[in-house]
Protein backbone atom coordinates (compact mmCIF):
# COMPACT_ATOMS: atom_id res chain seq x y z
CA UNK A 1 0.00 0.00 0.00
CA UNK A 2 1.57 3.21 -1.01
CA UNK A 3 -0.21 6.21 0.42
CA UNK A 4 1.37 10.34 -0.53
CA UNK A 5 0.59 12.89 2.03
CA UNK A 6 2.29 16.26 2.69
CA UNK A 7 5.48 14.96 0.37
CA UNK A 8 6.07 11.69 2.64
CA UNK A 9 5.14 8.26 0.99
CA UNK A 10 3.55 6.01 3.51
CA UNK A 11 4.82 2.53 2.51
CA UNK A 12 3.16 -0.27 4.75
CA UNK A 13 5.43 -3.36 3.91
CA UNK A 14 5.55 -6.76 5.87
CA UNK A 15 7.95 -9.51 5.87
CA UNK A 16 6.45 -12.67 7.25
CA UNK A 17 4.59 -11.27 9.73
CA UNK A 18 5.91 -8.11 10.25
CA UNK A 19 4.21 -4.75 8.95
CA UNK A 20 6.21 -1.37 9.61
CA UNK A 21 6.03 2.01 8.15
CA UNK A 22 8.75 3.68 6.14
CA UNK A 23 8.72 7.35 5.59
CA UNK A 24 10.45 8.09 2.66
CA UNK A 25 11.63 11.70 1.50
CA UNK A 26 13.59 13.67 4.06
CA UNK A 27 14.83 10.55 5.77
CA UNK A 28 16.69 9.26 3.23
CA UNK A 29 18.33 10.04 -0.37
CA UNK A 30 18.49 8.05 -3.56
CA UNK A 31 21.89 8.98 -5.40
CA UNK A 32 21.17 7.11 -8.34
CA UNK A 33 17.64 8.59 -9.48
CA UNK A 34 17.37 10.16 -13.19
CA UNK A 35 14.31 11.70 -13.96
CA UNK A 36 12.98 9.61 -17.30
CA UNK A 37 12.52 11.67 -20.43
CA UNK A 38 14.60 12.41 -23.78
CA UNK A 39 16.59 8.67 -24.15
CA UNK A 40 20.05 11.05 -23.49
CA UNK A 41 19.76 13.35 -20.28
CA UNK A 42 22.92 12.93 -18.16
CA UNK A 43 26.29 13.93 -19.83
CA UNK A 44 28.97 12.43 -18.48
CA UNK A 45 32.89 14.07 -18.59
CA UNK A 46 34.41 10.89 -20.22
CA UNK A 47 35.25 8.83 -17.49
CA UNK A 48 36.87 5.31 -17.68
CA UNK A 49 34.81 2.68 -16.60
CA UNK A 50 36.18 -1.23 -16.00
CA UNK A 51 33.89 -3.99 -17.56
CA UNK A 52 32.53 -6.76 -14.71
CA UNK A 53 30.85 -8.74 -16.98
CA UNK A 54 32.63 -12.35 -18.18
CA UNK A 55 32.22 -11.24 -21.85
CA UNK A 56 29.92 -7.58 -22.34
CA UNK A 57 28.00 -7.10 -24.95
CA UNK A 58 28.39 -3.76 -27.50
CA UNK A 59 25.30 -2.69 -29.29
CA UNK A 60 24.30 0.12 -31.64
CA UNK A 61 21.74 1.64 -29.35
CA UNK A 62 20.87 1.75 -26.07
CA UNK A 63 18.81 -1.87 -25.50
CA UNK A 64 19.35 -5.24 -26.25
CA UNK A 65 16.99 -4.95 -29.33
CA UNK A 66 19.84 -3.58 -31.09
CA UNK A 67 22.28 -5.05 -32.81
CA UNK A 68 25.72 -6.76 -30.84
CA UNK A 69 28.54 -5.21 -33.20
CA UNK A 70 30.93 -6.58 -30.71
CA UNK A 71 32.00 -7.75 -27.06
CA UNK A 72 34.46 -6.44 -23.86
CA UNK A 73 35.99 -9.18 -21.75
CA UNK A 74 36.25 -8.57 -18.36
CA UNK A 75 38.42 -6.13 -17.13
CA UNK A 76 38.19 -4.01 -19.92
CA UNK A 77 38.52 -0.28 -19.82
CA UNK A 78 35.85 1.54 -21.49
CA UNK A 79 35.69 5.28 -22.27
CA UNK A 80 31.93 6.25 -21.93
CA UNK A 81 30.95 9.47 -23.63
CA UNK A 82 27.21 9.79 -21.77
CA UNK A 83 24.88 8.03 -19.64
CA UNK A 84 21.61 7.10 -20.62
CA UNK A 85 18.18 7.67 -18.83
CA UNK A 86 17.81 3.53 -18.86
CA UNK A 87 20.75 3.17 -17.52
CA UNK A 88 22.92 2.50 -20.98
CA UNK A 89 26.38 4.27 -21.39
CA UNK A 90 27.00 5.63 -25.16
CA UNK A 91 30.69 4.66 -25.46
CA UNK A 92 33.73 5.09 -27.66
CA UNK A 93 34.48 2.07 -29.49
CA UNK A 94 36.86 1.01 -32.07
CA UNK A 95 36.43 4.70 -32.93
CA UNK A 96 32.99 4.92 -33.57
CA UNK A 97 29.96 5.29 -31.12
CA UNK A 98 28.39 2.29 -29.55
CA UNK A 99 26.65 1.15 -26.55
CA UNK A 100 26.76 -1.01 -23.23
CA UNK A 101 24.53 -1.86 -20.50
CA UNK A 102 25.38 -0.26 -17.74
CA UNK A 103 24.74 -2.84 -14.82
CA UNK A 104 27.68 -4.52 -16.03
CA UNK A 105 30.40 -1.65 -15.54
CA UNK A 106 31.61 0.16 -12.75
CA UNK A 107 33.82 3.04 -12.45
CA UNK A 108 37.68 2.99 -12.53
CA UNK A 109 37.94 6.40 -11.02
CA UNK A 110 39.36 6.74 -7.56
CA UNK A 111 37.51 8.51 -4.72
CA UNK A 112 37.27 12.02 -4.98
CA UNK A 113 38.83 13.82 -1.72
CA UNK A 114 37.31 17.38 -0.42
CA UNK A 115 39.23 19.86 1.37
CA UNK A 116 37.29 22.44 3.80
CA UNK A 117 38.21 25.43 6.28
CA UNK A 118 37.40 24.72 9.39
CA UNK A 119 38.62 28.12 10.92
CA UNK A 120 36.08 31.04 11.40
CA UNK A 121 38.08 33.07 8.64
CA UNK A 122 41.43 31.60 7.24
CA UNK A 123 44.09 33.75 5.46
CA UNK A 124 45.23 33.44 1.66
CA UNK A 125 49.03 33.78 1.44
CA UNK A 126 51.20 34.48 -1.90
CA UNK A 127 53.50 32.34 -0.05
CA UNK A 128 53.60 28.82 2.09
CA UNK A 129 53.77 30.45 5.95
CA UNK A 130 53.04 33.91 7.85
CA UNK A 131 55.42 35.82 6.53
CA UNK A 132 53.80 35.74 3.30
CA UNK A 133 51.79 39.06 2.14
CA UNK A 134 47.62 37.93 2.80
CA UNK A 135 46.01 38.16 -0.46
CA UNK A 136 42.40 37.03 0.57
CA UNK A 137 40.61 35.07 2.75
CA UNK A 138 37.79 31.88 3.02
CA UNK A 139 34.83 31.69 5.54
CA UNK A 140 34.20 28.94 7.47
CA UNK A 141 33.43 26.09 5.20
CA UNK A 142 34.51 27.16 2.16
CA UNK A 143 35.48 23.81 -0.17
CA UNK A 144 39.19 24.51 -1.14
CA UNK A 145 40.93 23.60 -4.55
CA UNK A 146 44.12 21.93 -3.64
CA UNK A 147 46.64 21.98 -6.14
CA UNK A 148 49.84 20.63 -3.57
CA UNK A 149 50.51 19.89 -0.03
CA UNK A 150 53.75 21.58 0.77
CA UNK A 151 56.81 19.68 3.19
CA UNK A 152 55.77 22.47 5.93
CA UNK A 153 52.16 21.59 6.02
CA UNK A 154 50.81 24.42 3.94
CA UNK A 155 48.57 23.77 0.95
CA UNK A 156 48.96 25.61 -2.48
CA UNK A 157 45.40 26.38 -3.42
CA UNK A 158 43.73 27.48 -6.44
CA UNK A 159 42.47 31.24 -5.45
CA UNK A 160 40.31 33.02 -7.63
CA UNK A 161 41.70 31.77 -10.80
CA UNK A 162 45.65 32.45 -9.08
CA UNK A 163 48.04 30.26 -6.84
CA UNK A 164 47.81 31.11 -3.26
CA UNK A 165 48.32 29.23 0.09
CA UNK A 166 46.64 28.31 3.27
CA UNK A 167 47.78 26.14 6.74
CA UNK A 168 46.94 22.95 6.73
CA UNK A 169 46.05 23.00 10.39
CA UNK A 170 42.97 25.07 9.70
CA UNK A 171 41.93 22.42 6.79
CA UNK A 172 40.18 19.37 7.10
CA UNK A 173 39.25 16.31 4.05
CA UNK A 174 36.84 14.04 3.61
CA UNK A 175 36.50 11.24 0.86
CA UNK A 176 33.70 11.05 -1.13
CA UNK A 177 32.75 7.36 -1.44
CA UNK A 178 33.36 5.49 -4.67
CA UNK A 179 30.21 3.34 -4.98
CA UNK A 180 29.82 -0.16 -6.73
CA UNK A 181 27.29 -0.07 -9.77
CA UNK A 182 25.30 -3.20 -8.26
CA UNK A 183 22.27 -3.79 -10.74
CA UNK A 184 18.62 -2.92 -9.26
CA UNK A 185 16.53 -5.53 -8.53
CA UNK A 186 12.90 -5.66 -7.15
CA UNK A 187 11.79 -8.47 -4.79
CA UNK A 188 7.99 -7.81 -5.45
CA UNK A 189 5.57 -9.04 -6.44
CA UNK A 190 7.25 -12.39 -6.61
CA UNK A 191 9.17 -12.44 -3.59
CA UNK A 192 7.74 -10.51 -0.76
CA UNK A 193 9.65 -12.01 1.87
CA UNK A 194 12.46 -12.79 -0.55
CA UNK A 195 15.06 -9.60 0.30
CA UNK A 196 18.06 -12.19 0.87
CA UNK A 197 18.29 -13.73 -2.74
CA UNK A 198 17.06 -10.88 -4.36
CA UNK A 199 20.19 -9.26 -2.66
CA UNK A 200 22.22 -12.10 -3.66
CA UNK A 201 20.83 -11.29 -7.56
CA UNK A 202 21.76 -7.84 -7.30
CA UNK A 203 25.49 -8.77 -6.34
CA UNK A 204 25.95 -11.46 -8.44
CA UNK A 205 24.94 -10.06 -11.69
CA UNK A 206 27.49 -7.18 -10.65
CA UNK A 207 29.86 -9.84 -11.74
CA UNK A 208 27.62 -10.91 -14.86
CA UNK A 209 26.59 -13.90 -13.25
CA UNK A 210 23.38 -13.97 -14.98
CA UNK A 211 20.88 -15.57 -12.15
CA UNK A 212 17.56 -14.70 -11.14
CA UNK A 213 16.31 -14.04 -7.95
CA UNK A 214 13.47 -16.59 -8.78
CA UNK A 215 16.36 -19.43 -9.07
CA UNK A 216 17.71 -18.54 -6.06
CA UNK A 217 14.78 -18.63 -3.96
CA UNK A 218 14.22 -22.10 -5.22
CA UNK A 219 17.98 -23.24 -4.53
CA UNK A 220 18.67 -21.48 -1.55
CA UNK A 221 18.42 -24.12 2.04
CA UNK A 222 15.49 -24.10 3.91
CA UNK A 223 14.42 -25.01 8.06
CA UNK A 224 11.52 -26.63 6.97
CA UNK A 225 9.94 -26.33 10.43
CA UNK A 226 6.25 -25.18 10.62
CA UNK A 227 5.44 -22.04 12.34
CA UNK A 228 3.15 -22.70 15.71
CA UNK A 229 1.77 -19.49 17.62
CA UNK A 230 0.80 -18.79 21.33
CA UNK A 231 -2.50 -17.48 22.00
CA UNK A 232 -2.07 -14.03 21.60
CA UNK A 233 -0.75 -14.14 17.95
CA UNK A 234 2.81 -14.03 18.94
CA UNK A 235 5.28 -17.09 17.26
CA UNK A 236 6.06 -19.78 20.00
CA UNK A 237 8.15 -22.31 17.24
CA UNK A 238 9.70 -21.88 14.33
CA UNK A 239 12.35 -22.40 12.16
CA UNK A 240 16.60 -21.64 12.58
CA UNK A 241 18.15 -19.16 10.24
CA UNK A 242 21.13 -20.93 10.84
CA UNK A 243 19.83 -24.09 8.89
CA UNK A 244 18.08 -22.38 6.25
CA UNK A 245 15.17 -20.28 5.30
CA UNK A 246 12.81 -19.84 7.61
CA UNK A 247 8.95 -19.63 6.18
CA UNK A 248 8.92 -19.02 2.43
CA UNK A 249 10.15 -15.88 0.20
CA UNK A 250 7.15 -16.45 -2.16
CA UNK A 251 4.82 -15.82 1.05
CA UNK A 252 5.46 -15.55 4.68
CA UNK A 253 8.98 -16.01 6.05
CA UNK A 254 11.65 -14.49 7.86
CA UNK A 255 15.47 -14.62 6.81
CA UNK A 256 18.07 -16.94 6.02
CA UNK A 257 21.37 -16.13 7.77
CA UNK A 258 24.98 -15.83 5.86
CA UNK A 259 26.12 -19.31 6.47
CA UNK A 260 23.62 -21.38 4.54
CA UNK A 261 23.47 -18.36 1.86
CA UNK A 262 26.85 -18.15 1.80
CA UNK A 263 26.55 -22.15 0.06
CA UNK A 264 24.01 -21.71 -2.32
CA UNK A 265 26.55 -18.32 -3.00
CA UNK A 266 29.39 -20.62 -3.91
CA UNK A 267 27.28 -22.76 -6.33
CA UNK A 268 27.73 -19.61 -8.40
CA UNK A 269 30.42 -17.78 -7.52
CA UNK A 270 32.79 -19.04 -5.38
CA UNK A 271 35.09 -16.92 -2.42
CA UNK A 272 32.19 -15.23 -1.02
CA UNK A 273 33.21 -14.50 2.88
CA UNK A 274 31.01 -14.71 6.02
CA UNK A 275 31.21 -11.84 8.13
CA UNK A 276 29.02 -12.90 10.71
CA UNK A 277 30.18 -11.24 14.42
CA UNK A 278 32.51 -9.10 12.34
CA UNK A 279 32.96 -5.11 13.06
CA UNK A 280 31.43 -2.86 10.35
CA UNK A 281 34.76 -1.94 9.67
CA UNK A 282 35.18 -5.23 7.85
CA UNK A 283 32.51 -4.76 5.69
CA UNK A 284 33.61 -0.85 4.47
CA UNK A 285 36.91 -2.49 4.11
CA UNK A 286 35.41 -5.03 1.32
CA UNK A 287 33.46 -2.57 -0.52
CA UNK A 288 36.10 0.17 -1.12
CA UNK A 289 38.07 -3.26 -2.66
CA UNK A 290 35.21 -2.97 -5.05
CA UNK A 291 32.96 -6.05 -3.29
CA UNK A 292 29.27 -5.59 -3.17
CA UNK A 293 28.18 -6.93 0.98
CA UNK A 294 24.98 -7.58 1.85
CA UNK A 295 24.25 -6.92 5.11
CA UNK A 296 21.15 -8.25 7.61
CA UNK A 297 19.51 -4.41 8.42
CA UNK A 298 15.98 -3.23 9.17
CA UNK A 299 13.29 -2.81 6.63
CA UNK A 300 12.86 1.14 7.99
CA UNK A 301 16.03 2.20 8.62
CA UNK A 302 15.49 2.41 12.48
CA UNK A 303 17.18 0.53 15.28
CA UNK A 304 15.39 -2.79 15.31
CA UNK A 305 12.46 -4.62 18.06
CA UNK A 306 13.60 -7.47 20.09
CA UNK A 307 11.68 -10.69 19.46
CA UNK A 308 12.11 -14.35 19.98
CA UNK A 309 10.87 -18.13 19.26
CA UNK A 310 11.92 -21.59 20.13
CA UNK A 311 13.09 -24.45 17.70
CA UNK A 312 11.27 -27.91 17.59
CA UNK A 313 14.51 -28.70 19.36
CA UNK A 314 14.06 -26.28 22.09
CA UNK A 315 17.06 -23.49 20.76
CA UNK A 316 16.02 -20.12 20.91
CA UNK A 317 16.26 -18.17 18.37
CA UNK A 318 17.02 -14.18 18.41
CA UNK A 319 14.71 -12.72 15.28
CA UNK A 320 15.03 -9.03 15.90
CA UNK A 321 12.39 -7.15 13.94
CA UNK A 322 11.51 -5.77 10.94
CA UNK A 323 14.27 -7.30 9.29
CA UNK A 324 15.63 -6.53 5.93
CA UNK A 325 18.81 -7.76 3.77
CA UNK A 326 20.32 -5.01 1.78
CA UNK A 327 23.71 -4.59 -0.78
CA UNK A 328 26.20 -1.94 0.84
CA UNK A 329 27.71 -0.23 -2.45
CA UNK A 330 29.67 2.36 -0.40
CA UNK A 331 30.93 3.91 2.41
CA UNK A 332 32.52 6.91 3.31
CA UNK A 333 32.89 9.00 6.35
CA UNK A 334 29.98 10.19 6.87
CA UNK A 335 27.45 7.85 4.84
CA UNK A 336 26.65 3.86 3.93
CA UNK A 337 25.05 3.54 0.54
CA UNK A 338 23.07 0.22 -0.71
CA UNK A 339 20.17 -0.68 -2.39
CA UNK A 340 17.25 -1.50 -1.39
CA UNK A 341 15.25 -3.94 -3.00
CA UNK A 342 12.04 -3.68 -1.32
CA UNK A 343 12.49 0.54 -1.46
CA UNK A 344 13.00 -0.36 -4.85
CA UNK A 345 16.19 2.60 -4.40
CA UNK A 346 19.40 2.59 -5.33
CA UNK A 347 22.55 3.63 -3.47
CA UNK A 348 20.49 4.96 -0.56
CA UNK A 349 22.43 6.77 1.73
CA UNK A 350 21.81 6.40 6.01
CA UNK A 351 24.15 8.23 8.12
CA UNK A 352 27.63 6.37 9.16
CA UNK A 353 26.83 6.65 12.81
CA UNK A 354 22.96 5.48 12.39
CA UNK A 355 23.94 2.33 9.83
CA UNK A 356 26.14 1.15 12.34
CA UNK A 357 24.27 1.03 14.96
CA UNK A 358 21.53 -0.41 13.42
CA UNK A 359 24.06 -3.49 12.05
CA UNK A 360 25.12 -3.82 15.39
CA UNK A 361 21.63 -4.18 16.97
CA UNK A 362 20.57 -6.94 14.06
CA UNK A 363 23.51 -9.27 15.18
CA UNK A 364 26.81 -7.95 12.92
CA UNK A 365 25.53 -10.31 9.90
CA UNK A 366 26.63 -9.44 6.43
CA UNK A 367 27.92 -11.59 3.80
CA UNK A 368 30.49 -10.33 0.52
CA UNK A 369 29.99 -11.14 -2.61
CA UNK A 370 34.01 -11.02 -3.93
Amino acid sequence: MVKKKKGLILRTLSKGIVASVILTGSMLTTGSFIPLGKPEVAEAAGPVYTVTASNLNVRTGPGTNFARIGGLPRGSSVQVIQIQSNGWYKISYKGKTAYVSGQYVTSSSTASTTYRVTASALNVRTGPGTKHKKIGQLKNGAIVKVIKKESNGWYRINYNGKTGFVSGQYITTSTAAKLLNVPLIAQRPELPSGCEVTSLAMALNYYGVKVSKGTLARKMPYDSTKLVRNANGSIRIWGDPNVGFVGTPFDNGYTINPGPLKRLLDQYRPGGVNLTGKNFSEVEAYVKKGAPVLVWFTINYEMPGARSWKTSSGKTISAPKPLHCIVVTGVDDKYVYFNDSEAVGKNIKVSKSKFISIYNAMGKRALVVK
